[in-house]
């Protein structure tokens, strides 16, 4: 067990069977930001290391990367077309600005989902398309 899911029981008196969120909100509640690692399962990040999936926060170039969906707001081009604003977290806390293109208007990622999607950067920042992005279960 990390010191964070320590002090975490003990300031809450549990933390068994609490979701991905309930987790999330609970160590901003308590500690006043979130360690997005420790919503990440380190068997996943030994894959995403296995495979060179690093951090949003670590992008450089086009590619993939995985990062937790702190908030997600939907948005409508110009055109009328449908796509979201993503605030897109790594584990150094960084906030970044995910646009993603394509979307249907229904599909909808959960707060503090942990996703990897295949990025480029853009006239519009850092960009991904609904078909190139996951959520994990």
């Amino acid at each position: 067990m990390t010191e964070f899911y320590r002090i975490l029981r003990e300031s809450t008196g549990q933390i068994e069977g609490w979701s991905r969120r309930e987790i999330a909100e609970r160590s901003i509640e308590h500690f006043g930001y979130l360690d997005v690692g420790q919503l990440v399962d380190p068997s996943i990040l030994e894959v995403f290391e296995s495979k060179e999936i690093a951090p949003i926060d670590q992008y450089e170039d086009q590619g993939i990367y995985w990062f937790a969906a702190m908030k997600v707001e939907p948005k409508t081009t110009r055109a009328g077309k449908g796509y979201l604003l993503i605030y897109a977290q790594g584990p150094s806390g960084r906030t970044i600005r995910l646009n993603c293109w394509g979307w249907d208007g229904k599909r909808k990622i959960e707060p503090y989902a942990i996703c990897f999607a295949e990025m480029k950067h853009n006239d519009y920042g850092i960009s991904t398309d609904m078909k190139k992005l996951r959520e994990l279960a």
